[in-house]
Order: C-alpha cells, then sequence, then structure tokens
C-alpha cells in the first residue's frame, strides 16, 4: 500500500491511503490522491470566430495556471491524441499513454500562462 501525510501546524495529516498492485522497479505508477482546492486553471480559446467563414484551421490557445500553495507544483495538461492535434509552439510535450501532455511548473503563489496553437489533423 501507499500512505501519504502532510505536515500540518498540528502534526503531520493522512492526505491518502490506496493499495497499489506490484510493479517493477523504475515503472512509472499513478495514482489519484484528490481534487486540489488550491491550484486552478483555465483554458481558453485566444482565436475568435470569423462572422462568414467561422472559425480558422490554426487555434490560438491560453491556459492560465495559478497556485495558491506556498510551494511550487507541477501540473500536467493533457492535450488530446497525437493524431487528433498538430500543436506548435508548446516546448517539452511528449506522448504518454497514447495522449500528447506537457508538464508545467506554477511557482508558489503565483500564476503561469501556457500559450500555443492547435490545428485539427481530420
Amino acid at each position: 500500500g501507499l500512505t501519504v501525510y502532510e505536515p500540518s501546524a498540528w502534526g503531520e495529516q493522512l492526505v491518502a491511503e490506496q493499495r497499489i498492485r506490484d510493479y517493477a522497479e523504475g515503472q512509472d505508477i499513478e495514482w489519484t490522491l484528490a481534487t486540489s482546492h488550491q491550484v486552478f486553471g483555465r483554458c481558453e480559446r485566444v482565436t475568435q470566430p470569423d462572422p462568414v467563414k467561422g472559425l480558422p484551421a490554426t487555434l490560438a490557445m491560453r491556459m492560465t495556471l495559478s497556485n495558491a500553495n506556498p510551494d511550487s507544483v507541477t501540473v500536467r495538461i493533457a492535450l488530446g491524441a497525437p493524431g487528433d492535434w498538430q500543436v506548435r509552439g508548446l516546448p517539452g510535450t511528449r506522448v504518454k499513454d497514447g495522449e500528447r501532455i506537457v508538464e508545467v511548473t506554477v511557482p508558489g503563489n503565483g500564476r503561469r500562462t501556457v500559450t500555443w496553437s492547435a490545428r485539427s489533423q481530420s
């Protein structure tokens, strides 16, 4: 099993406890602890549709992340399957479990804005 504690003014507090199966040494594992009430994200399409032509083939996107924690956090942004979208302007993207992702660090008590362009491959 896996047990996670977090320090607090009242001593260590239990954050999560979960049973996990056996994994090979060095293998990545992921588990859900809980929904964060301190880290927020807002994703929006910057490109506005033309009243006559509709949306252009390439869309400008922006995600604003805020972190109310005193320490920095790493946020994973899922960008969809590699075959669905061509993504540009976002360094560090990689494919994990069949989905294109990027991980960004948001400073403690701070914000980070991430921008990119996306073009449908269909």
